[in-house]
């Protein structure tokens, strides 16, 4: 078991349990973006520009600092900012899935996601100037297992999951500067061909799973399932270019 694999076992565990089911019928009512965060789920989730795992003195310094709210009028301007990346990300990469998935079925998309994905992310991070991670407590890539923060994050979207209430995006501010916001992640239907259980994954996808990411732990979803989440760092001076 690699250290990141122990890191998320040891200090997610509660998030596991507690983080279930969204309601599907809530979801509906935000069908658009609901689709569009699936997709940028499937992509994001199999390659992103590797994070370094966190150390003891960081999350220390991160739980120390977690008292600091955004005020409201920062929550408005950190989303304002941040929710077109999302929407870029998307724009970017789902064409790209798509046409994997028509050329070659999902083997192929996943390909596609283990190759390509990360360069394309890389480089709208680059254009937009912020960070992009997606994370989960069962990571496809265990260079994503969550850190303080996002374990905080984590546990927002699953409480907010089990009392059954809409979530929106979530704001917090970053004690290395500027902000991080979230945006939680279903499992959707066109998710479970590579998320779900071992009766739903498409023909051939375990084999590449076991390929291309042998630590995998991101199967076993169900449909509506909080999957995971999308976090975008927003720095401090991108609010002031953006007049906010």
């Amino acid at each position: 078991m690699s250290p990141s694999t122990r890191f998320q076992e040891g200090r997610h565990r509660d998030v596991r349990s507690a983080g279930q089911a969204f309601i599907v019928s809530r979801m509906t009512i935000f069908a658009p973006r609901a689709l569009a965060l699936v997709i940028l789920g499937l992509l994001v989730a199999c390659s992103t520009p590797e994070n370094a795992a966190p150390d003891a003195s960081s999350s220390s310094r991160i739980l120390d600092a977690e008292n600091a709210r955004p005020t409201e009028a920062e929550i408005a301007a950190v989303s304002d900012v941040a929710a077109p990346v999302a929407g870029a990300l998307t724009q970017t990469l789902g064409s790209n899935l798509t046409t994997a998935i028509a050329d070659g079925g999902h083997v192929e998309a996943m390909e596609f996601c283990n190759v390509e994905a990360m360069p394309l992310t890389q480089q709208v991070m680059e254009e937009q100037g912020m960070e992009v991670k997606r994370t989960s407590w069962r990571v496809r890539n265990p260079s994503n297992a969550p850190d303080a923060l996002e374990t905080e994050a984590l546990a927002h979207f699953a409480s907010a999951a089990e009392a059954g209430t809409q979530s929106t995006p979530w704001v917090q501010v970053d004690p290395s500067g500027g902000w991080r916001y979230y945006q939680p992640l279903p499992a959707g239907e066109l998710c479970l061909s590579c998320h779900g259980g071992a009766d739903q994954l498409a023909e051939g996808v375990q084999d590449a799973l076991d390929r291309l990411y042998p630590q995998d732990e991101a199967v076993g979803f169900s449909a509506g399932e909080l999957r995971g989440l999308l976090r975008i760092s927003v720095p401090a001076d991108a609010l002031s270019e953006g007049g906010g």
